[in-house]
């Protein structure tokens, strides 16, 4: 009798509790299919959506082709190519002079020198660069730097000032350098 009460008790423990996993199935079933269906109505709006873009999208294009479109006189051509000789012209001298000459300044400028100005005459092979240090030692260290580098023949400070930035007091310097003519 013991033997049929455990097994009575089993098995109602067993369908509670295959009942309980096929309601939570029933309902996670329930919750796909509901976020399934929002999913295809958010597709849906978005399918309207895009559909009404492509639509003023192709009215716009065709009002542009109603309109006649310019065509350049040879005086605006004309002009249009001194433009671009001048900017490629302007682009050639910046590689052929500054951009070297910047890199040939980053490997000999300290970590406490920041230039503000830098200013290169080909012609004259003359150098004006204005710059601020965070001490007296960093300004001399980069004179000096200047001085034995053998691309530069004289290095002459031209103006020193104390400035403040920010309630710190800074050195501001302009130098005058000379290249030398072999570079």
């Amino acid at each position: 009798m013991k033997l049929n009460t455990n097994f009575t008790n089993l098995y109602g423990k067993l369908t509670s509790f295959i009942g309980i996993l096929l309601i939570g199935l029933s309902f996670f079933l329930i919750y796909i299919s509901v976020v399934k269906l929002i999913q295809v109505n958010l597709y849906k709006d978005q399918v309207a959506e895009i559909k009404v873009d492509t639509k003023k999208y192709k009215q716009h294009i065709a009002k542009l082709s109603m309109k006649r479109i310019h065509k350049p006189t040879k005086a605006e051509l004309d002009i249009l190519s001194s433009q671009i000789k001048k900017h490629a012209e302007l682009v050639n001298s910046l590689r052929s002079s500054i951009l070297p000459l910047m890199n040939k300044l980053e490997g000999l400028l300290p970590k406490t020198v920041h230039l503000t100005v830098l200013e290169h005459d080909i012609q004259s092979q003359q150098i004006k660069i204005v710059a601020i240090s965070d001490d007296i030692s960093g300004m001399s260290d980069f004179l000096t730097q200047l001085e034995k580098d053998s691309a530069f023949s004289s290095v002459l400070l031209k103006r020193q000032a104390t400035v403040q930035f920010n309630k710190i007091e800074k050195i501001e310097f302009e130098l005058s350098i000379k290249e030398s003519p072999s570079t």
